[in-house]
C-alpha cells in the first residue's frame, strides 16, 4: 500500500512538473508583454503631463478670446515637441480637417510658436495633439 502511494505521489509530481514546463513559456510571454505594456502605458501619460500649449497674441500673451483679424500663435509651452500633423481641431465639437497651421510647418518645438490660420472657424475651437493635451478658445 505504501508503494502505491509513493508511485501516484510520483506520478503526479512528474506530470504537475510536465504542466508547468509546457506553460511557463506561454506565462512568461504573456508577463512580459504585460509589463512593456505598462511601460509604455507610463510614458505616454508622462508626456501628456508635459506637454502644454497654448494660444498666444502677437505680443505673447495667453488669450482664450479670438478675433479673427488678429494675428495668433499656438505655443508650445511643455517639454514635448509637437507632431502638427497629428494634431486634431474640433469646432464646437465636431471634427474639422481645417488645417490652421502652415503646410509646409510639421513640428512645434519646446518654446517655439506657430501662427494659426483661422479662416472659416467659429465658436468653440479645441486643440487636441496627439498625445491628449489640448487647449478651448473661442473665435468670435
Amino acid at each position: 500500500m505504501g508503494f502505491a502511494i509513493s508511485v501516484s505521489t510520483a506520478i503526479i509530481l512528474v506530470g504537475t512538473l510536465l504542466v508547468f514546463s509546457f506553460s511557463y513559456p506561454t506565462i512568461s510571454t504573456s508577463y512580459e508583454k504585460v509589463r512593456e505594456a505598462n511601460q509604455e502605458e507610463h510614458l505616454r501619460m508622462m508626456k501628456q503631463l508635459k506637454t502644454s500649449i497654448e494660444v498666444q497674441d502677437k505680443d505673447g500673451n495667453t488669450v482664450y478670446v479670438l478675433q479673427p483679424p488678429r494675428t495668433y500663435y499656438l505655443y508650445n509651452s511643455g517639454e514635448y515637441t509637437i507632431d502638427l500633423d497629428k494634431v486634431i481641431v474640433l469646432d464646437d465639437g465636431i471634427y474639422t480637417t481645417t488645417r490652421i497651421f502652415d503646410a509646409s510647418t510639421h513640428y512645434l518645438y519646446p518654446g517655439g510658436k506657430v501662427k494659426l490660420h483661422l479662416g472659416g472657424l467659429e465658436g468653440n475651437i479645441k486643440i487636441i495633439t496627439d498625445c491628449g493635451a489640448s487647449v478651448t478658445v473661442e473665435v468670435t
